[in-house]
């Protein structure tokens, strides 16, 4: 049986990372927003589970849809650069995503798109509900020119977690959950 598979354009790329990446993520698109994303408490242990008491504050998908695509409810962006998450904030981790040192963290695709095609993308991110190695990214060659960047995120632990994209002198926080499925 043949089925047929069409070229990669942006836009299937798009949804097809949409459904491939366990990705929640919510984003606060300034500096005073990002400002107001709380420290993780002090007593928190490095468990791989959230504390009780820690509230992961989200963002829902705001439908900003990045130049010549076509809307999705899990794009999300500011007017420069654009991610796709889950229409939650929550992504649910399998076994098969598993990453960290004791099978703890996650790994997945993670794409952006970008106003500026030549814009240098980084990724950075730090948990929020408990103390955690930082997040580590690596930015896929071959997009030069192309408003999307491909990219693997690797996060040491599940938990709340707070990325930082950086396109240029553009920038994009989203806060994501990371919970075992």
């Amino acid at each position: 049986m043949h089925v047929y598979d069409p070229p990669m354009n942006a836009t299937s790329l798009l949804a097809t990372l949409s459904t491939l990446c366990a990705l929640a993520v919510g984003v606060s698109c300034t500096e005073a927003e990002r400002e107001q994303t709380p420290d993780p408490p002090p007593e928190a242990t490095a468990a791989s589970t959230l504390p009780a008491a820690f509230d992961c504050p989200v963002t829902i998908p705001n439908a900003s849809t990045p130049p010549g695509q076509r809307p999705f409810p899990t794009q999300h962006g500011n007017g420069d650069l654009w991610v796709v998450l889950p229409i939650d904030g929550k992504a649910l981790v399998g076994p098969q995503q598993y990453a960290g040192p004791l099978g703890e963290g996650a790994a997945a695709k993670f794409g952006v798109f970008r106003a500026d095609p030549n814009a240098d993308i980084v990724i950075e991110g730090r948990r929020l509900d408990t103390a955690a190695s930082p997040l580590e990214a690596d930015i896929i060659e071959g997009y030069d020119g192309l408003i999307f960047q491909a990219a693997s995120v690797r996060f040491p632990t599940l938990g709340c977690w707070e990325i930082t994209v950086h396109g240029g002198d553009d920038i994009l926080t989203v806060v994501m959950l990371l919970e075992e499925s």
